[in-house]
């Protein structure tokens, strides 16, 4: 199975996501999951992760060796070697970019992470409960929050597969 999360840029959200989610997974002793990051966007094409996402991750323990990279719709190819089977993204914005450029027949596996959360079950994608907001112009508390509303998601991810 192969799982990728996305933001707008690939530098923060999405590599935070793809750590927090890798971690879980290795807690509950999952393996088979290939799980990776991608930027709606190309602005930060192959740079790394943001120093306060890496900042962040440290704290709690987990390291990260990334490169910034864009989803196209190749990707959804049946034959593209990064073909997701699902499709995370971080707020609706992205959620909505992805829709565009995906196939109709795949958007079931496209999801917010945060519809995971069994607190916002039942709410509406439009709601600010079920985006994880962007920390790129914030300080480490910001980055902080981030990684806390990415637990309980990841944690459930887990759960369901």
């Amino acid at each position: 199975m192969r799982i990728t999360t996305v933001c707008l840029g690939n530098i923060c959200r999405s590599p935070m996501a793809e750590a927090v989610l890798r971690h879980e997974l290795e807690l509950a002793g999952v393996s088979g999951v290939i799980v990776e990051s991608a930027g709606t966007s190309s602005w930060h094409m192959g740079d790394g992760a943001h120093p306060r996402t890496l900042a962040t991750l440290r704290t709690h323990g987990l390291d990260l060796d990334h490169r910034s990279r864009q989803i196209t719709s190749e990707w959804f190819d049946k034959d593209h070697p990064n073909r997701p089977d699902l499709v995370l993204a971080m707020d609706v914005d992205n959620l909505e970019m992805l829709h565009s450029i995906a196939p109709t027949e795949t958007h079931e596996s496209i999801r917010l992470i945060r519809s995971y959360d069994p607190a916002n079950a039942g709410l509406s994608i439009y709601l600010p409960a079920m985006s994880v907001p962007d920390p790129y112009y914030g300080d480490e508390s910001d980055y902080a929050t981030v990684f806390e509303m990415l637990r309980v998601p990841c944690r459930e991810i887990v759960v369901s597969l």
